[in-house]
């Protein structure tokens, strides 16, 4: 059984591991001391190929550090951050960390625990849009712009070259005027090529997959975890138990098994303009490619999508199988591929319109709950869920009005109310007094309906309701499709009213 990597960088010495092109040009970069911006997708390579550029310009004579900004607090004060960032830069540079007597300066941070001699020092930073709060972001990479400047007058500012690697959009991330990215060589992942893959699929002679090889190719097209997965279940499987292996193997990450397509996918859903042109390729199979078009360049950099010639196409079939079962992208497009519909939950960030950060984390919970529901066709469950996160969201928004406004679309309401709701209360309320108070709302926009039809749907969890109108679990398939239709489209109306 030969030892393919799906968890975490590839180590470095394993076999199965095949250097790409992307890499050489990072390496050839820096070496040349310039500034490097690596986007491509989770789970393509960029940490493994970052660990192997470190050892190779170590070589060389250039010093260097990693800082991983997801691992970064959420800390109230800029200092703390660079404070942070140096205590993890200087052992990786032989030094420590003094603070400067400016700590809200990242070049006298720098300059503190840079050690002695004039050693190119090269600083990584790996998820490099991780910085939630935009003045401290900003402020980190404007100070960076500000060293990268500096480098033909400073020769101090001359030994550093920074590489800022992730999956996001540079354009949005920073103010333009003051951003780093503008000086970078900016490099995307690639793919594995057909010969690479069939070099990672011979890489044991004594457990040779090469005959897999271009039908794993065929399909994923050389995605470097799709086919490390594939190429793992693969060699996990008995000899002649390998035709369906793949096949199940294959079933199971488009149906979500792994989280891999619901993570990728989630990056689409941030943007309506993502989905329609996602949607587009369903049902063209390809799109006219627009060089200035930042939407295309994105759905490259998450990795749905790659240029072929003068056309953007899905990055591989297995993405236009998942994206065609969805009926959150593909509509009545989704009849074009055999197969159980698939869902996929938002990301959080379709959330952070909510002002109650507990309410926030019941809803985030209860839709993804319900979307794994669906997708393991147990549809009663996903009911409830969809019901959950529409109360969630329903009771944030009640409890944001106003009292005046609260007050006056309670005396609209036609109502008949319990003992125990009172009516400046919305945290007393049934889930139908918030629908029939929330229909009542002044709003900015069009008027926010919450869907009555989710609720009724979400009380067949309960046994006795269940049984006035039996339904078999199986047979809600199409309610619970409709529901997380409903409650996307109530969250959208929430959100614009919130914005």
């Amino acid at each position: 059984m030969t030892e393919f990597h799906t968890h975490g960088p590839v180590p470095i010495g394993s076999s199965a591991y095949v250097v790409r092109q992307f890499e050489n040009t990072v390496r050839s970069e820096l070496l040349a001391n310039r500034w490097v911006l690596l986007l491509g997708p989770r789970q393509h390579g960029k940490t493994s190929a970052l660990l192997r550029a470190k050892v190779e310009l170590a070589a060389a004579g250039v010093l260097c550090a990693t800082v991983d900004l997801q691992g970064l607090p959420p800390y109230s004060q800029y200092s703390e951050i660079l404070d942070w960032i140096a205590r993890r830069v200087a052992p990786q540079l032989g030094t420590t960390s003094v603070a400067p007597p400016d700590r809200d300066d990242l070049d006298a941070w720098l300059s503190a625990i840079a050690p002695p001699g004039a050693a190119p020092l090269a600083i990584f930073f790996d998820e490099a849009s991780s910085i939630a709060n935009d003045a401290f972001r900003n402020a980190l990479f404007g100070q960076l712009r500000s060293i990268a400047t500096l480098r033909s007058e400073s020769p101090a500012a001359a030994r550093i070259r920074c590489l800022f690697s992730g999956t996001f959009r540079p354009e949005t991330l920073v103010d333009e005027r003051n951003s780093p990215f503008n000086v970078c060589q900016r490099v995307e992942t690639d793919d594995f090529t057909i010969e690479q893959t069939r070099q990672l699929a011979a890489t044991n002679p004594n457990d040779d997959l090469s005959a897999f090889a271009d039908q794993i190719y065929a399909k994923v097209r050389g995605q470097p975890y799709l086919t490390q997965r594939l190429l793992a279940d693969l060699s996990a499987a008995e000899a002649d138990a390998r035709p369906e292996a793949i096949a199940s193997s294959i079933d199971g990450i488009v149906n979500g098994d792994d989280g891999h397509c619901e993570r990728l996918f989630s990056r689409v859903f941030e943007d309506e303009r993502l989905i329609r042109v996602v949607d587009q390729l369903v049902r063209t199979t390809s799109v006219a490619y627009q060089p200035a078009n930042a939407d295309f360049r994105y759905l490259q950099v998450i990795g749905v999508a790659r240029r072929e010639t003068t056309s953007l196409v899905f990055r591989n079939d297995l993405y236009r199988d998942v994206a065609a079962r969805s009926p959150q992208i593909a509509g009545s497009a989704t009849a074009a591929i055999q197969g159980a519909p698939v869902l996929f939950a938002l990301p959080p960030t379709a959330f952070d319109f909510m002002k109650s950060v507990e309410l926030r984390d019941v809803v985030l919970g209860s839709h993804s709950g319900a979307v794994r529901s669906y997708n393991d066709g147990a549809y009663r469950l996903a009911l409830a869920g969809f019901g959950c996160a529409l109360e969630g969201i329903l009771l944030d928004w009640l409890r944001a009005v106003t009292a005046p406004n609260l007050a006056a679309a309670v005396g609209r309401a036609r109502h008949k109310w319990t003992p125990v709701e009172s009516r400046t209360d919305p945290t007393s309320w049934r889930l139908v007094t918030m629908i029939v108070v929330g229909r009542e709302l002044s709003t900015k926009f069009r008027p926010v309906e919450p869907p009555d039809v989710l609720r009724e749907w979400r009380n067949l969890i309960h046994p006795a309701k269940a049984l006035d109108h039996f339904v078999r679990d199986a047979a809600l398939e199409p309610e619970a499709r409709a529901a997380s239709g409903l409650f996307e489209a109530f969250r959208r109306d929430v959100a614009e009213e919130l914005s």
